[in-house]
């Protein structure tokens, strides 16, 4: 809400599946600050191909800092489809920056405030 755009951070897709072989999560490498978890995740065209999931107190491993795990697209899908949401897909559009990348990304998240 501050800065009056969204702010992205550039991160890698480390692999398609968690540690365990789960393909409804992925493994990125990304800096990430507490705020960030459940923010989407977007491809360089500006799709939205996840969710940041929070750091899992189920794992028994001591993971890089950077490591994080994201509910990608068959989680995402499937989730909707079972709470009866039409889901759209877009068509890919390139976007050369991450300026231009954040542009196109406003209109796909919203600042949530919660009161006590």
């Amino acid at each position: 809400g501050s800065l009056g755009a969204p702010t992205l951070t550039s991160g890698l897709l480390q692999k398609l599946e968690n540690l365990e072989g789960d393909n409804k999560i992925s493994r990125l490498q990304i800096e990430t600050l507490p705020g960030d978890v459940g923010g989407p995740i977007y491809d360089s065209g500006g799709t939205v191909v996840g969710i940041l999931l929070p750091k899992s107190a189920e794992i028994n491993k001591q993971l890089p800092d950077n490591v994080h795990f994201s509910a990608n697209l068959n989680l995402i899908f499937s989730l909707l489809n079972e709470t009866n949401i039409k889901i759209s897909l877009t068509e890919d559009k390139l976007h050369p920056d991450l300026i231009s990348l954040s542009n196109a990304t406003k209109n796909t998240i919203a600042l949530i405030k919660c009161w006590e």
